[in-house]
């Protein structure tokens, strides 16, 4: 719910437009602005006394007193492109004496309150020179500025540092696929302007989370709604620590782009362990975690719905893995058959009776399955073991045949393995 201040008489109220600066005439010579004003009049059905603009992404309206409902009616209204924000130009009381004892660098360390085909979007290009430690070089506006001028809370620079990132947020947002574009912020042109050139990465990450939770999508149904997938390219991030908060603010996205980062092993994203339930997409090209052999198998178990990852669906993946590893052993050998005599047929196992599928190409079998029979019934051949040990063994090494094998090896020469675990009693 919106408030409204009173500023004349009690006639007038003054109301804050916000989000306007990402439509589609914010490139004309007035952004559009007539054309705003005249959607705002004729949506709400009312006049608009006067308006002005505060800073660079606020238009303030004036409006008479008891028109106030028919624009609040307008919050989250669609105009060129751009999602409106219509709320009270100046905060409620409690939030100005909050205001007046937190500066900006207190509230960005606080920690937020609890087709997917990426775009390159805003920002996209990675920048030259080191990244990931501090957003850009200094402003040159502030240089000269003692810091704990510029932590004043009077200082009218909190207020437009964080109306700059919101502006940030929402030009990198894609409401046609709902997709939130964080590429690349080290190269942001209004993050390198804004007064954050001090504050590390991982402040900013914070900032921008807590700014998404608390201005732009208040509640977790609105943030479910707009924000189906989340790109982080190119901000050399080396630990998803630094974005933790990510996972509390969107927790049930569908796609994650994280890709040409600094991620260098599964321990880079065990902070992530488990979240992201509804996951079906995650991008980590060009980090290299992304070449780990442990890694596809071990982010299956983390999110249960993954369906593709690195831009190709799982199953594909995991059917290349498995085949290679069959490639990789050793086939067995046919024995040589008399002259004359008739071809031997092919070798059935005990355990599976006549007629089965069981490691036979079916229209309806998923490549992965086939795969895994197939390689069970060689294991099984080749070690004696029933197929329930079989299974065992090679989901206990990742259905890696190699693995497996070293372990068969291993336990039997320690005599770990009971004699019912084979076909024929040893």
């Amino acid at each position: 719910m919106a408030f409204a201040r009173q500023t004349q008489s009690g006639n007038t109220f003054q109301l804050a437009i916000k989000g306007w600066t990402t439509s589609k005439l914010s490139a004309t010579k007035d952004q559009g602005l007539d054309s705003l004003l005249g959607f705002l009049e004729k949506k709400s059905g009312r006049k608009i006394l006067s308006s002005r603009m505060a800073g660079r992404t606020v238009l303030l309206i004036t409006i008479n007193e008891h028109d106030k409902d028919r624009f609040y009616h307008l919050n989250g209204f669609t105009w060129a492109g751009a999602t409106l924000v219509v709320e009270d130009s100046r905060p409620p009381r409690s939030q100005q004496v909050q205001s007046q004892n937190q500066s900006l660098d207190a509230r960005i360390s606080q920690p937020a309150r609890n087709g997917f085909g990426f775009q390159n979007g805003a920002s996209s290009h990675p920048p030259s020179g080191p990244r990931g430690q501090q957003f850009g070089h200094q402003n040159r506006s502030l240089q000269n500025t003692p810091r704990d001028s510029r932590r004043n809370s009077n200082n009218p620079l909190t207020l437009e540092v964080e109306n700059i990132i919101i502006s940030v947020i929402r030009k990198r947002y894609h409401a046609g696929d709902r997709h939130l574009i964080l590429n690349a912020l080290v190269a942001d042109p209004e993050l390198l302007t804004s007064g954050l050139s001090d504050q590390d990465a991982s402040k900013v990450y914070k900032a921008i989370f807590a700014l998404c939770e608390t201005k732009i999508w208040e509640t977790e149904p609105k943030r479910t709604e707009a924000v189906v997938s989340v790109s982080l390219r190119d901000n050399a991030i080396k630990t998803v620590q630094d974005i933790i908060s990510l996972a509390s603010v969107f927790p049930h996205i569908h796609n994650l782009d994280l890709a040409n980062n600094n991620l260098e092993d599964l321990g880079a994203l065990k902070f992530w362990k488990n979240q992201f339930r509804e996951l079906e997409h995650l991008i980590l090209t060009g980090n290299p975690v992304a070449s780990k052999p442990d890694t596809l198998q071990t982010l299956i178990k983390w999110y249960p719905n993954l369906k593709m990852y690195n831009n190709e669906p799982i199953t594909a993946q995991l059917q290349s893995q498995l085949q290679s590893q069959l490639q990789s052993q050793p086939q067995p050998q046919p024995q040589p058959q008399p002259m004359g005599a008739m071809a031997a047929p092919a070798p059935v196992h005990p355990e599976i009776p006549p007629g089965s599928t069981f490691g036979v190409a079916q229209p309806d079998k998923p490549a992965e399955v086939l795969l895994r029979e197939q390689m069970g019934l060689q294991f099984s051949f080749e070690t004696g073991l029933k197929l329930q040990w079989v299974e065992t063994c090679l989901a206990a090494n990742n259905w890696d045949y190699g693995l497996a094998m070293a372990n068969f090896a291993q336990l039997k020469a320690a005599g770990q393995i009971p004699p019912d675990a084979f076909l024929v009693a040893v």
